[in-house]
């Protein structure tokens, strides 16, 4: 019986685990939705074993090791860049899931009912006049923006803990944390105001 009960927690928990990470698509809003993310994440995956690829060759470097990839940040960042020397926008956010993601975000927006104006506000709030926009293959900016949302984070597709979402201004940013580099910049990702 106590192992029945098990079974069924850890299932419910994997279960859980699985639809709590996904990104929330609304199929029949969001045509293409499916593949567009499937295709992302092709894409972010072919960038985690280029990255694999790219630091082998530091000495020293123990990856996993909050101190030593810290201390080899920089060296990391550099081999990694070297390695996407031909990187540009749209490599990761390709053409084609664009839309879908403007689409998911201004939805979630929406369901969520958040003022756009206000959230637009809070993410230059920060920002330093003259502040030039996240480009690829350069470090992030720390002052562009604020972290992305709960609601908003939740829709967009998980992401391996090496990289994270963020906003510069209406822009999404998509970096590798270990690194600060900017892997690919979505522009106006979030919808205007009028």
């Amino acid at each position: 019986m106590i192992s029945n009960f098990s079974s069924i927690i850890g299932a419910a928990a994997l279960v859980a685990a699985v639809f709590i990470g996904a990104p929330r698509i609304h199929s029949q809003e969001i045509p293409g939705a499916v593949e567009a993310f499937a295709t992302f994440q092709r894409q972010v995956a072919d960038y985690v074993e280029l990255r694999h690829d790219a630091v082998q060759g530091i000495p020293g470097l123990k990856v996993g090791d909050p101190r030593s990839v810290s201390k080899n940040a920089g060296m990391l960042r550099a081999a990694i860049a070297g390695a996407r020397r031909d990187a540009e926008a749209g490599d990761i956010f390709v053409p084609a899931t664009q839309p879908v993601f403007r689409q998911l975000l201004a939805q979630t927006l929406r369901e969520h009912r958040i003022n756009l104006a206000l959230l637009l506000l809070d993410l230059e709030e920060d920002v330093p006049p003259g502040a030039p926009r996240a480009a690829v293959n350069e470090r992030y900016f720390w002052g562009w923006g604020a972290a992305i949302p709960p609601c908003l984070l939740s829709a967009l597709p998980p992401l391996p803990r090496e990289l994270q979402y963020r906003f510069a201004g209406r822009d999404l940013v998509l970096i590798d944390l270990d690194t600060e580099l900017v892997l690919d910049v979505l522009p106006e990702a979030l919808p205007g105001v009028d």
